[in-house]
C-alpha cells in the first residue's frame, strides 16, 4: 500500500491516452437543407430523413438533429414518408432528436405505409421529439406505424397521432416483438387503431396503441419495460375477431407510472364464420407470461 503523508510529493510523468473518433451530429432541416451536402452542421443539413438512413450514412452513437418540418414558405408541413418507410436493421446505436420538439417535427406517411422497421438496437438508441403521424400497415399485420425487433430502444417526449393498421393482428402504432423492450417517457398516443373493413376469418387483433409479443427467453421475459407519464387517448380495436386491449396489449413485464387512459375502446362486429368472440380491456389488456419449454412462467405488471 502507498501511503502519502503531506509532506510527500508525487510526481506524473506524461502519458498519452488513445481516443476513438468523435461520433457525428448531422442535421436533417427540409426547408433550408439539401441532400448533396454533407449534413455536419445546421448550415450544410441534409433535407430528408430517408438519405441519412438510405446511404447508411450513421455509425454508432451518431447524433441526428432533425430541425422542424416546415415548407418552402414556412409553414408547417411534415417530412414525407408516403410510400417509403425506413428499413434500419444494422447493428448500431443512434440519437434521433426533433430539436423544436413533436409539435413541429411531424413524420407522415400519408396512409401508404409504416414510418420505421427498426431492429438491432440497444438502449442506447432513442428518438426524441417525434410526432409520427398517419402510418398505416396492411400488409405484415404488425405496427401501423413502426415495427420493432431485437431492440431495447427508448422513445422520450413522442407523439403517435392517426395510425392505422388494417385488417392485421398486433398494435395500431406499435409493434413490439417477442425479442425487445422499449421504453416509452413522456409520450402520447392518439387515435391509432386495428380496424377491419371486411367480415374475414382472422382470429384475433391486440393493442390498439401498443402491442407487446411474449418473450421468447427468460433474459427477456425479466426485463421491465417502462412506459412513464404517458397519455393514451381515443385508441381503439373495431373488428369481426377476438380483441384485446384498446390502447396496451401486453405479455410482457411492464410498469406503467403516470400515466393517462383516456376514451379507448373496443368493438366487435359479428359476420364471417366469427360466431363468437372475446373482448377485454378496452384500455388495457395484460397477460404477463412466457413458455418456458414446458409450461407458462407469469411476471408482474403494475399500473
Amino acid at each position: 500500500m502507498l501511503k502519502i503523508s503531506r509532506y510527500s510529493r508525487i510526481w506524473l510523468l506524461p502519458f498519452i491516452v488513445s481516443a476513438g473518433l468523435a461520433q457525428t451530429v448531422y442535421w436533417v432541416d427540409m426547408k433550408n437543407g439539401n441532400d448533396t451536402n454533407n449534413g455536419t452542421s445546421e448550415a450544410t443539413a441534409f433535407k430528408t430523413i430517408h438519405y441519412v438512413f438510405d446511404q447508411n450514412i450513421l455509425s454508432n452513437d451518431d447524433t441526428v438533429k432533425v430541425k422542424p418540418s416546415l415548407d418552402a414558405n414556412g409553414n408547417l408541413s411534415y417530412y414525407d414518408f408516403g410510400g417509403d418507410r425506413i428499413i434500419d436493421n444494422r447493428s448500431y446505436d443512434f440519437v434521433m432528436i426533433g430539436v423544436a420538439g413533436p409539435d413541429s417535427t411531424i413524420f407522415d406517411a400519408e396512409f401508404k405505409n409504416q414510418h420505421f422497421e427498426l431492429s438491432n438496437k440497444s438502449s442506447d438508441t432513442r428518438i426524441e421529439g417525434i410526432t409520427f403521424r398517419r402510418g398505416k400497415d396492411s400488409k405484415s399485420y404488425h405496427g401501423g406505424s413502426i415495427n420493432i425487433s431485437n431492440s431495447d430502444l427508448q422513445f422520450k417526449n413522442c407523439k403517435w397521432i392517426d395510425n392505422e393498421l388494417l385488417n392485421g393482428y398486433r398494435g395500431g402504432a406499435i409493434n413490439v416483438n417477442n425479442d425487445s423492450s422499449p421504453s416509452f417517457y413522456d409520450c402520447h398516443f392518439k387515435n391509432n387503431r386495428i380496424i377491419y373493413d371486411s367480415d374475414g376469418n382472422t382470429w384475433h387483433a391486440d393493442g390498439g396503441a401498443i402491442y407487446f409479443q411474449e418473450a421468447n427467453n427468460k433474459a427477456t421475459h425479466d426485463i421491465v419495460i417502462k412506459i412513464h407519464n404517458t397519455i393514451f387517448e381515443k385508441n381503439y380495436i373495431s373488428g369481426f375477431s377476438n380483441i384485446y386491449g384498446g390502447a396496451i396489449s401486453s405479455y410482457r413485464q411492464m410498469e406503467v407510472v403516470n400515466s393517462v387512459f383516456i376514451d379507448n375502446s373496443l368493438t366487435w362486429y359479428q359476420g364471417g364464420n366469427q360466431n363468437y368472440a372475446e373482448m377485454f380491456g378496452g384500455a388495457v389488456f395484460f397477460d404477463t407470461k412466457y413458455w418456458n419449454g414446458s409450461s407458462y412462467t407469469g411476471g408482474t405488471s403494475t399500473v
